[in-house]
């Protein structure tokens, strides 16, 4: 007998055996001679896709024959044929009663992939799951998760694969959890920057604003709406809300799933338990493990996401609320559990919709969140505006918003390209004190026009403006572009002059109607190089991008 080894759970405790892999069908077949009464699709449609990553383990179990001799191997081959599939118990009993009540052994006779798809999403290993799914695949999954009473782990893929079409809290994830998780200082977390510098889209002072509270959720979560449901504005511009808001939140969850999904949680719940003590009340009670701070709402999607209970997460969270998810999600490390469904979040036009030509602390929330979830067109966009538009380090404070050190790295490509254009200037004015005729048309009085033109606008800009001088605090490329677009332009029409230096006749030489030399055109080179590296700006270009995913691939 010839055994496919699936390892999802390294640590698992069920070794589960699909014997005769494949040999369930769910494709109907019509019985009719007559074929010109239907237009059904070919068989050969309804086939699975070609399997990715690890998945293509499975491959053996579905290529067919092509020719007599291939097709009497081929038989051989499958005479006796198993997969063995290691996962996780706790897992399993926590999303399928059916599972609760089975041996750890399948004479199901399911489909290898489908199966593997659901064990995966119940262990919460969403970067394994392919992302096209064709519809007789979907079906055999949802075969398996109707068989097995856990059809909450697959709601989450259902979810895209229609995608186009559009005091005390006690949370119980799992009522059978040895951990219990306790929240303190609920929604303390202030995640919203504060704008120092004054810019065209945020003020420096605004008063709180409904854009910047969670989406109001339906279903379980509406536990947490006091946290965050705020009743009216009072005479000093504060959000009041209806009734006191909890101090400590406390959510039963499942240590297996827990150091699976999560390399902290690995850290904190292994070995000596350093960070989690007995319950006060009785030894049989759960652990306790506390943490604080974090948004109620946003820690019981994430903890839900990684316990494969997808089916009442939202679909739909504005960008204020995922953004606190992603600050959960990067400090516990659990990116390959909230991969599916916060693929699903950022083609939302809720947490995208935003003024393209302007930046904002919803940029920098936009920013953090593309940082997060490694969304390459979201970040290369936001990035961009921040170079174009960017103030400097203290144009905000980021308050919690872990986002400072990718600013860090904007901010230093933002004063790079800022000092090129200075120093293009400089390089200017050294060539124009130094040439004897401009090179264009080889005229004298066009170098010494613009040099006088450039020394006197520097030197106004010292009487105007605070000093240009790195980090450029208060200035951005654009601003910078603009002070270099009003140079005055020398009119194309000047009086001819003979070699004494003496006015002619008053006659209009041709040269001079021809010649159109000015700083502007002088820096044009430079600048479309500033803008070229500005479109050319990828997240690739950052260290430690894409380093998540070759760490689950």
């Amino acid at each position: 007998m010839k055994t496919i080894p699936y390892l999802i759970d390294p640590d698992g405790d069920i070794e589960l055996v699909l014997s005769e892999p494949n040999s369930h069908r769910i494709i109907p077949k019509i019985h009719s001679d007559d074929y010109s009464t239907h237009t059904d699709l070919p068989d050969s449609d309804f086939d699975n896709p070609p399997a990715t990553g690890p998945y293509t383990v499975f491959d053996e179990l579905y290529n067919k024959p092509t020719t007599a001799t291939s097709t009497q191997k081929l038989g051989e081959d499958h005479e006796s044929r198993e997969v063995r599939m290691r996962i996780s118990s706790k897992h399993l009993s926590l999303v399928s009663s059916t599972f609760r009540d089975l041996l750890p052994t399948s004479d199901k006779k399911d489909d290898a992939v489908a199966l593997a798809i659901v064990l995966d999403a119940i262990h919460g290993r969403d970067a394994e799951i392919p992302r096209v799914i064709n519809l007789g695949l979907f079906a055999r999954i949802a075969t398996v998760a109707e068989y097995y009473k856990c059809q909450e782990v697959i709601h989450i893929l259902f979810s895209c694969a229609r995608q186009t079409s559009k005091t005390r809290v006690v949370y119980d994830k799992n009522p059978d959890g040895d951990i219990e998780l306790v929240l303190n200082e609920p929604n303390t977390q202030d995640i919203i920057p504060e704008r120092v510098l004054p810019g065209e889209l945020d003020t420096a002072n605004g008063s709180p604003t409904t854009d910047l509270n969670n989406s109001v959720l339906q279903g379980r979560y509406t536990v947490f709406d006091n946290f965050d449901t705020p009743t009216f504005v009072d005479d000093y511009g504060d959000l009041d809300f209806l009734e006191e808001t909890p101090d400590v939140v406390r959510l039963r969850v499942s240590s297996k799933h827990l150091t699976l999904g999560s390399k902290v949680f690995r850290a904190m719940l292994r070995g000596s338990w350093a960070e989690a003590s007995l319950s006060s009340s009785s030894r049989d009670s759960p652990r306790q493990l506390a943490t604080s701070d974090w948004d109620a709402k946003a820690l019981a999607i994430v903890l839900d996401a990684m316990h494969g209970r997808f089916r009442h997460i939202p679909k739909d969270v504005n960008l204020v609320l995922l953004a606190r998810i992603a600050t959960i999600v990067d400090y516990y490390q659990c990116y390959e559990s909230m991969e599916l469904i916060s693929n699903l979040w950022l083609s939302q036009q809720s947490v995208t919709q935003e003024n393209i030509d302007g930046y904002s602390k919803s940029s920098l929330l936009l920013l953090y969140v593309a940082w997060v979830f490694e969304s390459d067109v979201l970040f290369t966009a936001v990035a961009r505006r921040v170079l174009r538009y960017g103030q400097g380090p203290s144009e905000f404070d980021f308050k919690d918003l872990p986002v400072g050190g990718v600013m860090d790295i904007l901010n230093d490509k933002r004063t790079e390209l800022i000092g090129r254009i200075l120093e293009g200037l400089d390089i200017l004015q050294e060539t124009l004190s130094a040439e004897d005729e401009c090179p264009g048309l080889g005229l004298s009085d066009c170098s010494s026009t613009l040099l006088g033109m450039l020394i006197r606008e520097r030197f106004r800009w010292k009487e105007l403006y605070h000093p240009l001088e790195p980090p450029y605090d208060g200035y951005n490329i654009v601003t910078v572009r603009a002070l270099v677009d009003a140079f005055p332009r020398p009119k194309p029409l000047q009086p001819k002059y003979d070699n004494s230096g003496i006015s002619g006749s008053g006659e209009l030489d041709v040269f001079h109607r021809r010649c159109m030399c000015t700083i502007q055109g002088r820096m044009q080179k430079l600048m479309k190089g500033v803008t070229n590296d500005i479109k050319a700006f990828r997240p690739s270009r950052i260290q430690g991008w894409g380093l998540r995913q070759k760490e689950s691939d």
